[in-house]
């Protein structure tokens, strides 16, 4: 099971993340951003909300498509904790500009065994 709500994910161990993406990198959040062959955007979770947190995984999302999918072996790897993870999304221009363009919690559910 995987829920965003408000940017918050959810998903339960083990389980695949496969979402669409929207950029929007202004103010207003008016305008999409349709990013070049060239730019770089990757989803990163942290156990800690620390810049210098190394990440559990980071995997790239397609500009061509902005589908972010997670695998299964990935999400295995968050354990059911009561505190959240932290998560980012974060686009790499070709001047290598960063640019954080979500941030925000995901929530580890156990998964129930039959």
């Amino acid at each position: 099971m995987v829920s965003i709500i408000d940017n918050v994910i959810t998903v339960t161990q083990g389980d695949t993340i496969d979402v669409p993406l929207s950029i929007y990198l202004d103010e207003d959040h008016t305008k999409p951003y349709v990013p070049s062959s060239l730019d770089r955007i990757f989803f990163a979770v942290k156990s800690e909300d620390k810049p210098d947190a190394e990440p559990i995984f980071s995997v790239e999302i397609p500009t061509n498509t902005l589908q972010l999918r997670v695998e299964h072996e990935d999400t295995d790897k968050l354990k059911y904790k009561k505190r959240p993870y932290y998560y980012d999304v974060e686009l790499i221009r070709p001047d290598n500009t960063h640019k954080t363009f979500i941030s925000n919690l995901l929530y580890s559910t156990r998964e129930v065994h039959k």
